[in-house]
């Protein structure tokens, strides 16, 4: 996880926030950022964080604008 977070670090030209959502039921949130491309994932531009009340986090990627059909 450090070497990512390292290498998506030195990757990132402007992170903004595009949305955060929360369960009325739950403190589980999810906050995407665009990142541009993301090394070793073609096709990604987004890396998103979802923050369970637990405390858990799971991190994922998804594709940019130009991905979609």
């Amino acid at each position: 996880m450090r070497r990512f977070a390292s290498t998506a670090a030195a990757g990132i030209l402007a992170a903004v926030p595009i949305g955060v959502l929360a369960a009325p039921a739950t403190a589980t949130t999810m906050n995407c950022m665009y990142t541009g491309p993301v090394v070793g994932h073609p096709g990604m531009q987004y890396i998103c964080y979802v923050h369970h009340d637990n405390g858990r986090r799971e991190v994922f990627y998804a594709p940019g604008p130009s991905a979609r059909p």
